[in-house]
């Protein structure tokens, strides 16, 4: 199964919003990068690695998800 157009334009980059700080920046790039990776494990999980496994735990401990 094919992620939705609507799925992918639910996950907009931090970097186009004017005026955050950088831990702000931070925070939001933190939670695309869990996003995106959210995706490819449902969608993709052939190309879901379990180097991009273990990334992707390391960013939810390190933010508390």
């Amino acid at each position: 199964m094919i992620p939705s157009r609507s799925q992918f334009r639910e996950i907009r980059l931090p970097a186009h919003e004017p005026g955050l700080s950088q831990p702000e920046l931070q925070e939001e790039m933190e939670e695309t990068f869990l996003k995106l990776c959210d995706l490819l494990e449902q969608y993709a999980p052939g190309w879901y690695s379990n180097q991009l496994r273990e990334k992707t735990e390391l960013v939810r401990r390190q933010i508390g998800k």
